[in-house]
């Protein structure tokens, strides 16, 4: 069974600036805590795939276009070890 990738857009506070990820526009600016957000025109693939490098905080991969294919992801790569 193929995977579904939810996609995030990207909604950007007008006061300072701090970009979100979200599937919907969210209510407050986590950074300043006004209502001031707009959307954006930039999209990410949602990916839970914590051991990959480009992968932020378990929720979203960092790539603008991962390789998807058959419902896995080739653009994985391991995190380096500390």
């Amino acid at each position: 069974m193929a995977r579904q990738w939810a996609r995030l857009r990207a909604y950007v506070c007008i006061r300072c600036g701090t970009k979100m990820w979200d599937t919907r526009r969210p209510e407050f600016c986590a950074k300043c805590g006004r209502n001031l957000i707009r959307k954006t025109t930039e999209y990410r693939v949602a990916c839970d795939n914590r051991a990959c490098k480009h992968n932020l905080r378990g929720l979203y991969c960092n790539l603008k276009e991962p390789e998807i294919v058959g419902g896995e992801c080739h653009s994985f790569e391991p995190r380096k070890k500390a």
